[in-house]
């Protein structure tokens, strides 16, 4: 359907002629469209894939922050340490110097010291976040000691800071964090038909956290804030958004629209009919009227600064008085769209509502105190401080994660009579936590166990991106197993440095120290053959090692082709096609009709490796367009459906067969007669004249800007300069 979007010029007039107000007390006979405000009625809960994993709090925990996600903080917790240990050779040398009571370490004992740092294991760091759920008291030091606990906290990384992205994303050191909980909240879950939009805040009181803002209005006033997309029924959060300003945007991402900024979070929801609740903030009638078209209704709280709002519905008093009946209220329909209702409400203050969806039917607020909802006292992320921001941010995020198991075991086990309080369902977590192993958490340990008698069995180890270590061990060891003679040697010998327990002749369940990387076993093993004179076993080594460290094929990725047409009548019904690519409708067609004659095509070698079709004219022109008119890649591709290297690769070929083009090649003027009549031409096209001496335009688009003064010139381009 399709639903005119008001400029200011129209919100104008709406606010002064477009509403038709009602006496006080008095309800608009609004009578619904069953085509238009039919609700959705499809299916509200967990999806399929989070149901296998609803058995128990651990496999709910473990889907929403899986065990490679760990085995990925672990890595980067690692590389943070080797980073950061030249600079802590340095600290520990300057208090040595401070000693007065024994003598001095030197440099080369402190470094000694500092290098017999164990690397962190990933069930370390689930069973440091269920410290708190240790049952009973005083029994912290049979899972971890303090030391250890310390060096988790001390060095705990989720990214490299070393890449480039980390200068100009915001959120850098918790991105894999919230690239990962983005990922499974939207798959866990089924948003019914109605969904809340609304900014949430994660405490953070640290100075050094460079997306910390202040809203009055919150629990905890300081903190980073976050868009979340709920579900207004069940309160499972389907997406979260993390605000890191405009400036320090990642590179080549867009402003946000004010006018659509709400509607660029609920996109990633299903277009059926759905009720958008956000607050004051978001509303507005434009949002509205957008949201409208695009499939879903909106109710609200409204600022009345709002433009097109009507003042008619306001009250002459912010605090309702003793003397004034408390549930007053004064209706308004808009004239252009009787779906439109503005309503102002008198409680102990007086509140004003926006909706595009009226109904008579009734509807009953249940207080939810003391009815085993969702507790909000409890929190890991403000049960302890650290000195680092991120740190906290990480456990909020946590928090959110487990929030969400909770109501899909809630959902799952109601109907059963099975379902634990939430006390019970954390307290149970935490002791599935406490029990993490480390063979139960790397891959080696979650992996199918291979077959004994074949290498081909023992290659099926290097599914998936394990530890090298690990690996190579293995296959290592599975080798030797199977030789005679001096082979048993070299198997002592190395059963002896690396095995905590005895060989196996039939599993593949020994333990090694994940300390030990690939190459340092390798070098290990060819220091000991040679030592035994052994050189065959030398080669072995290394040939191991280059099939351990190789780099697994990555799984085939099958994307949705955009459909071109509908895409197109879309923009063209909400007058945002020239908007997003620069030109009109028209010459779009046109210029497709030229370029792709131009563009070789295969569907049997498109289906095969990919097994989608094609890639058309009109996705690569449409891709290249957005491209030209200032889209980034992140927003483009998975618009249109086509994967980051073909994204690049369409842009080359339609920028070539374009360039191609005889009738589009400029001509600039040669004669200085030429260019009077270009210059004059300009003149005459532009407003007032304003583009007096020019002879050439990019894309038809001038923006004037102020004169930056002398002490402003250094920050032009950055602002409003």
């Amino acid at each position: 359907m399709a639903v005119e979007v008001f400029d200011d010029n129209q919100l104008a007039d709406m606010a002064a002629r477009g509403w038709a107000v009602y006496p006080e007390n008095e309800v608009a006979d609004i009578v619904d469209d069953p085509e238009v405000d039919k609700m959705s009625e499809g299916y509200c809960g967990p999806s399929k894939d989070v149901l296998a994993s609803a058995k128990s709090p651990l496999s709910l925990f473990f889907y929403f922050l899986p065990r490679a996600f760990w085995r990925h903080v672990a890595r980067e917790t690692h590389r943070y340490w080797e980073q950061t240990f030249d600079a802590g050779v340095k600290k520990a040398l300057v208090k040595e110097t401070e000693v007065t009571h024994r003598p001095q370490k030197s440099r080369d004992k402190l470094r000694r010291k500092l290098e017999r740092f164990e690397r962190i294991a990933p069930h370390e760091i689930v069973q440091w976040i269920a410290k708190d759920g240790l049952i009973p008291a005083r029994t912290f030091a049979k899972v971890m000691s303090r030391d250890r606990f310390r060096n988790i906290t001390r060095f705990l990384h989720f990214s490299d800071n070393q890449e480039a992205a980390a200068a100009r994303d915001r959120a850098w050191k918790i991105r894999p964090v919230l690239s990962m909980v983005e990922k499974t909240f939207k798959e866990g879950y089924v948003l019914g038909s109605r969904v809340a939009i609304d900014d949430g805040m994660l405490p953070s009181w640290n100075r050094r956290n460079p997306t910390r803002q202040y809203l009055k209005d919150k629990p905890h006033k300081w903190g980073t804030k976050c868009v979340v997309t709920c579900c207004a029924e069940s309160g499972y959060c389907k997406r979260v958004e993390v605000d890191i300003g405009r400036k320090h945007d990642v590179e080549g991402a867009q402003s946000t629209d004010t006018k659509s900024g709400p509607a660029a979070v609920v996109r990633n929801v299903a277009c059926e009919r759905r009720v958008v609740i956000a607050d004051r903030f978001y509303t507005s009638i434009p949002l509205a009227q957008q949201l409208r078209a695009m499939g879903f209704n909106f109710v609200g709280t409204i600022q009345t600064i709002r433009k097109g709002w009507c003042k008619a519905v306001e009250y002459p008093f912010k605090k309702r008085p003793v003397t004034y009946k408390r549930g007053s209220f004064t209706m308004a329909v808009a004239k252009s769209n009787p779906g439109l209702a503005a309503v102002g409400w008198v409680d102990n203050r007086t509140v004003y509502f926006l909706s595009s969806q009226v109904t008579a039917a009734s509807t009953t607020v249940q207080r939810r105190e003391k009815s085993g909802a969702v507790s909000t006292s409890y929190s890991m992320q403000l049960a302890a401080r650290f000195q680092k921001y991120y740190k906290s941010l990480f456990l909020g995020v946590v928090d959110m994660a487990v929030v969400n198991a909770y109501i899909v075991h809630a959902y799952v086990w109601e109907k059963e009579r099975k379902k634990m309080s939430h006390y019970s369902f954390l307290t149970t977590l935490h002791r599935q936590l406490i029990q993490e192993t480390e063979s139960s958490v790397t891959e080696a340990g979650t992996s199918t166990e291979p077959s004994a008698g074949t290498m081909q069995g023992l290659l099926l180890l290097q599914t998936g991106k394990q530890e090298e270590g690990w690996n190579f061990y293995v296959l290592l060891r599975e080798v030797l197993r199977r030789q005679k003679g001096a082979g048993d040697n070299l198997q002592q010998d190395l059963k002896a440095r690396y095995s905590k327990s005895t060989f196996s002749s039939t599993l593949l369940t020994t333990e090694i120290e994940t300390s030990y990387s690939a190459d340092m076993i390798a070098q290990d093993v060819i220091s000991v053959a040679r030592r035994l004179r052994q050189r065959k076993y030398t080669r072995l080594a290394l040939l191991l090692f280059a099939l351990t460290c190789r780099r697994p094929r990555k799984p085939r990725v099958s994307r949705q082709r955009v459909d071109v047409d509908y895409e197109v009548e879309m923009l063209l019904n909400e007058n945002m096609f020239e908007r997003t690519f620069r030109m009109p409708a028209e010459n779009f067609s046109h210029l497709l009709r030229k370029v792709t004659p131009a563009f070789t095509i295969s569907e049997r070698r498109s289906t095969n490796s990919s097994g989608e079709a094609p890639i058309s004219p009109s996705i690569m022109l449409m891709t290249t367009s957005r491209y030209l008119a200032g889209g980034s890649y992140l927003d483009i591709r998975p618009m249109v459906g086509i994967s980051e290297p073909s994204y690049y690769r369409v842009i080359d070929l339609t920028m070539d067969a374009i360039l191609a083009l005889e009738e589009l090649q400029i001509t600039f003027p040669n004669s200085d007669s030429e260019k009077e009549v270009v210059m004059e031409a300009f003149k005459n096209i532009s407003s007032g004249g304003i583009m007096s001496g020019c002879i050439g335009c990019v894309d038809g688009w001038l923006c004037c800007i102020k004169t930056p003064t002398l002490a402003d010139a250094g920050e032009v381009g950055v602002g409003c300069y």
